[in-house]
Parts: C-alpha cells; sequence; structure tokens
C-alpha cells in the first residue's frame, strides 16, 4: 500500500481530490435546487388546499344559514297550525304528509270518476 501511495505523486492526488470536490459542489447545488423545488410545490399546494378550505367553509356557512331559515319557517309553521288547527288542516297534512315522507291520508284525486276521466 505504501509502495502505491508513493508511486501516486502529489500533483495527481490533489488533482483527484479536487475533482471529487467539483463532482461533491454539483450534487450538493443539484440537492439544493431539487429542495427549493419541493419547497416551492408544498408551498403552492398549501395555498391551492387553504383556497378550496375557505371555499368550503363559506359554503357551509351557507348550507347552516339555509337550515336555520327553514327551520324557523317550520316553527312559523307550527304556531301556526296550533293557533288555528281547523282552518290548516288539510294543508297541514298534506305538508306534514309530504315532507316526511309519510302517506297522506285524503287521494289528491277524485278517485270517484270512471278512470277515463282520471289524468
Amino acid at each position: 500500500m505504501n509502495e502505491i501511495l508513493a508511486s501516486i505523486s502529489i500533483e495527481t492526488l490533489l488533482h483527484f481530490v479536487e475533482q471529487k470536490f467539483t463532482e461533491i459542489g454539483v450534487e450538493r447545488a443539484e440537492h439544493k435546487a431539487r429542495i427549493a423545488e419541493l419547497l416551492k410545490q408544498g408551498v403552492e399546494e398549501n395555498k391551492r388546499r387553504d383556497a378550496e378550505n375557505t371555499k368550503l367553509k363559506a359554503r357551509i356557512e351557507e348550507l347552516e344559514s339555509e337550515n336555520e331559515f327553514r327551520d324557523r319557517i317550520t316553527k312559523v309553521e307550527q304556531r301556526q297550525m296550533l293557533n288555528n288547527p281547523k282552518e290548516n288542516n288539510f294543508l297541514a297534512t298534506v305538508q306534514f304528509g309530504c315532507r316526511s315522507g309519510t302517506h297522506v291520508e285524503k287521494p289528491l284525486v277524485d278517485t270517484s270518476l270512471p278512470e277515463k276521466l282520471i289524468p
């Protein structure tokens, strides 16, 4: 081993070390560029996700507002029916029967007519 080292001149060894140092510098620059690219992609992805989250939050607020409005209307309708049950009986049966998915007791078409006249 000492013989091999002895046969290599200092200039050759310096040249080899400089070459390796240059290669390492190039690799380092490539890695830095790749890291910068990945960071940029991460920032862009975060911005896109933040924008999407903002839109979704606005949509949630809109839907919650609509639900609150529907709840208020339902309460008003229920109060009106309680205050005047005879006048609103048929309307209440149709409205709440359709809303809740239950069967409406009174048919909407007069079935006593001959079938030819029923649309």
